[in-house]
């Protein structure tokens, strides 16, 4: 019981001591600084997200692992959307016209963004988003 009060007070300590670590634990769920974390489901590559796109939200954010030479092949359904996607080393690409099908460079963490499309009147309600890893 002493060990688990201990380890709570040095958790609590280090979110104060660093800022940085407190302003992720707020940090919406969904937003760049807190992306939803996917997993395949066993099994399978393939997975579908689903999500609502509203004015004044900071949501899509996806964050997934994959391994160099991988191809990520995505595709969304619902509201006019823009992706981003950004690779491990930094790289980015996105916009209304990302392609569908990615070649992945490096191992790592990639993260998938999906934002309002705010040129298209639909651009606001539900989307779901299908992600599929592949040799």
């Amino acid at each position: 019981m002493t060990r688990r009060i201990a380890s709570l007070a040095v958790v609590v300590v280090s979110l104060f001591a660093n800022p940085a670590l407190s302003q992720t634990a707020n940090a919406p769920s969904g937003s760049a600084k807190r992306p939803i974390v996917v997993r395949m489901p066993r099994g399978t590559n393939t997975v579908q997200l689903k999500g609502v796109l509203g004015q004044g939200r900071d949501c899509c954010v996806y964050r997934f692992r994959a391994r160099a030479g991988q191809t990520l092949t995505w595709s969304i359904k619902g509201a006019t959307t823009r992706q981003a996607f950004t690779a491990p080393n930094g790289e980015t690409d996105g916009g209304p016209e990302l392609p569908p099908s990615i070649p992945l460079p490096v191992s790592g963490d990639y993260l998938f963004a999906v934002s309002p499309n705010l040129m298209a009147e639909d651009g606001f309600g539900p989307f779901t988003l299908t992600l599929k890893l592949a040799l």
